[in-house]
């Protein structure tokens, strides 16, 4: 079995004694398909996401934003079957959805995926990226 420290918004999860949380089973899967979609991508050790402002192109941006988390499940699965200690229910199985909408003013997508573990937990992930940086320099004088 494997287990990481818990993470809760950007930090460490601690419980109601102070203790850090320790994860694992589909709670660490879950953990972890979540770190590696908001990490921006480094070829070096294939891992990460395109998916950051700027890089979404204007044009099929969703179609663009559907395959890119599929690549996010993908280096997930290799880490996972490279490490002796993954056990299958943590082990990312199968993608079973991955739905991305444009949001009403055009700058930015959302997006849910939803992958089943191999001991057949499910796991849901979703967050959003714009299409582009904004930049406010019309504004300074």
């Amino acid at each position: 079995m494997s287990f990481t420290l818990g993470v809760a918004d950007g930090d460490i999860d601690f419980n109601s004694h102070g203790r850090s949380v320790i994860v694992y089973g589909a709670d660490k899967a879950s953990q972890d398909l979540a770190q590696i979609q908001t990490s921006k991508y480094d070829p070096n050790r294939n891992y990460g996401t395109r998916a950051e402002p700027g890089f979404v192109p204007a044009v099929a941006g969703d179609i663009w934003l559907s395959t890119e988390l599929a690549l996010t499940v993908e280096r997930l699965q290799a880490l996972q079957a490279s490490a002796r200690n993954t056990t299958a229910d943590e082990r990312i199985a199968s993608v079973d959805k991955i739905e991305v909408t444009v949001r009403s003013d055009r700058t930015g997508l959302d997006y849910e995926l939803v992958a089943s573990t191999a001991a057949k937990d499910d796991i849901t992930v979703s967050g959003n990226v714009r299409r582009r940086r904004m930049s406010m320099g019309h504004l300074s004088a």
